[in-house]
Parts: C-alpha cells; structure tokens; sequence
C-alpha cells in the first residue's frame, strides 16, 4: 500500500462561532487574548501548550485566543487471531513472499489448474473484477485465444484441477485470510466454486478490528476506505468488505500453484 503524508488542514474561525463546542476538539478559549493582526490569513492552527495565537479579524475586537492541548495517541487494538499468521501488513509481493513461514504442507499431491484458471501470459485465461458477482467473469474463447468471452454452464461445472481436489485454498499478499474453497458435499472443487466462493468471501463485511489494529498504519487505512469510497461512491464503516484490502488489485487472472505448501496464489491486477 502508498505511503503518503498526512495532510495539514486550517480552519477558519469566525466570530459568531460557539467556543464552547471547541472544547470536545481538545482546544481551549481564552478571552483574554489580542488578535493579531499581522497575519494575511485568517485561520487557527494547533500550537504548543499555553501559546495562544489569536484570529487574524480585521477588528482586534472581535479577536479570539485559541490554544490546543497534545493529542492524545489513538489506541489500537492487537491483530485479530483469525488473520493468517504470515500476513505482512503494507508490503509488497516481493517481501510479503519472503516473509511467509511455510510451516504446514496443505496438499503435497502434484496437481495442474483447468486452463480457464492457469494464469498464462501475455494472455491470462480469466478477467474478472472481484467487486462483482462471478456473472460477469470472462474468459478466454477457444475459437479465438485473444478474446474474452463468457463463461459458459460447462465451463463453470468443470473441475478446477487435474486430478481434482475437495479442498484448495488461496491467498494473496495484501489479504489477511486464507480463502478455503470447498467442494459441494465433499465432491470436486469447480470453476463455479472458487468464483462463488471467492465472492462470498470478499462480500464479508469488515469488523473494527480489522481496520482498527496495531498492525496497519494510517496510510494503510485510508487506503482501504478509499478502496470503498471507489467500490461504492460513498466511505461508511458499515460498507467496508473484505475486498477492500486488495486496494486497486481487484481484477482475478487466474491462479499459480505455491509448490512448497500445495496452497494456490491469486494473480491480481488493477482495473
């Protein structure tokens, strides 16, 4: 995720205004103090502790002396125990793969991904954007290998792998889960599994904890209400998703096998 700085905003304080409801903001009024004309602008800033600065009103009457109290520091809550236990918060793919402790072997049997899963170049075999439903998934058509076309019933019935799996579970470095893919009533995991399921998965509404923890940064978190505020017009605490984690990385290309555990990677790619 971007590392950006944090942007300094002034406010414009007017005469008329009700000190009192300054104080809920942690400033305090002092009525005593002078304005201080010399100054072009007509703002307030936070200042040191008992260093009043006085609106720049073109009256010194009308002059108010504001100060600001130290914040105090937000406390965050520790990572939740549901996270993988690899996941590097604000890393890149490179350093997030160095960072994974390969410590379980999920599926040691060698296995090879349906072609309309196998991430290839130039030319991955699937398009789809994980904000929406799988209908709109597109993949490559035999007929013609460069287009992308729709899905059809028997393409999604087909089993994802060859020889098939009950079971196969994905992950991607800027999500903090596994995404387990199950087959319906123990049989083979299909095309029409792991884009159902990857849906319902990302669908899941975040939790405070998810946002609010000690192992995201600030820049981090924006960057995740920023992805909501694109996703939906609109950054509310109850629209954040899952899929919000993945950023601009939201469209699926297909999978690439992890050899050393057996689990399988999302190739994402943004819109």
């Amino acid at each position: 995720m971007s590392h950006r700085g944090n942007r300094a905003y002034d406010y414009t304080l007017q005469p008329e205004l009700n000190l009192n409801s300054l104080q809920q903001y942690g400033y305090a009024y002092d009525a005593g103090a002078q304005s201080d004309t010399s100054s072009p602008y007509s703002t307030y800033a936070p200042l040191e502790p008992h260093h009043p600065v006085a609106s720049t009103s073109s009256s010194p009457v009308h002059g108010y002396g504001v100060t600001r109290s130290p914040p105090r520091a937000r406390q965050y809550i520790p990572r939740p125990l549901d996270w993988r236990p690899d996941f590097i918060a604000h890393a890149g793919a490179t350093t997030s793969q160095k960072g994974r402790n390969i410590t379980i072997t999920h599926d040691p049997t060698p296995r090879d991904l349906l072609d309309i899963l196998a991430h290839k170049l130039p030319h991955p075999p699937i398009c789809h954007d994980l904000r929406f439903p799988p209908m709109h998934a597109r993949c490559i058509q035999l007929s013609r290998p460069t287009q992308l076309g729709p899905l059809t019933p028997s393409d999604l019935m087909r089993s994802a792998t060859q020889p098939p799996v009950a079971h196969m579970r994905l992950y991607h470095y800027r999500l903090p889960w596994y995404i387990d893919i199950v087959g319906a009533a123990g049989r083979a995991v299909t095309v029409h599994d792991v884009l159902t399921q990857l849906h319902t998965h990302l669908s899941v509404a975040l939790r405070v904890e998810d946002v609010d923890n000690e192992e995201l940064c600030d820049d981090d978190r924006d960057d995740i209400r920023r992805a909501c505020w694109r996703r939906c017009g609109a950054m509310q605490p109850d629209k954040l998703r899952r899929v919000d984690f993945l950023c601009e990385l939201t469209v699926f290309e297909g999978l690439m096998r992890n050899v050393e555990d057996g689990t399988w990677e999302m190739v994402l790619r943004s819109q």
